[in-house]
């Protein structure tokens, strides 16, 4: 488009109708109330929460980290997330690193210290207290359960 805006002989008219049209467009848009409007920005911040989740894997980040990388306040993401899906955004970074520590847990060339350290815990001690309050087991009575060992 800014090809052949700036192309002669269009170069003055073409930015004046594209405005136009996306006054026109944004004009025309249904209207809702204040709760209709902050749920779909909630759905789509939501939404991108989601897919930040999925591509920062694997290791614990805070809230904090997320909503930096969103452009929103922690305390917002946490809100809107809550709003969208009834969990909080702290519960499904849980789920998320949960999830990645079964994975990794699963060969068993991976150690409960490298898996700690791919995760990014501090300690093997640390990781092992999350994940046992976070699934009821070691991470090697999972491995023994699972029938990885």
């Amino acid at each position: 488009i800014y090809s052949i805006a700036s192309a002669e002989p269009y170069c003055a008219e073409v930015p004046d109708l594209l405005a136009i049209a996306l006054l026109r467009h944004v004009a025309t848009l249904p209207g809702g109330d204040e709760e209709h409007t902050s749920r779909s920005a909630a759905e789509m911040l939501y939404a991108r929460f989601m897919a930040e989740l999925a591509a920062c894997r694997p290791g614990k980040q805070p809230v904090a980290y997320y909503a930096d990388r969103l452009c929103v306040t922690p305390q917002y993401l946490s809100k809107a997330v809550t709003l969208v899906s009834g969990k909080t955004a702290s519960e499904w970074i849980d789920k998320a690193v949960v999830l990645d520590a079964r994975i990794l847990l699963r060969d068993p060339t991976n150690t409960v210290s490298a898996v700690a350290d791919a995760l990014g815990f501090p300690n093997d001690s640390y990781f092992c207290r999350y994940f046992r309050r976070h699934t009821g087991q070691s991470p090697t009575e999972y491995r023994h359960s699972d029938g990885v060992e």
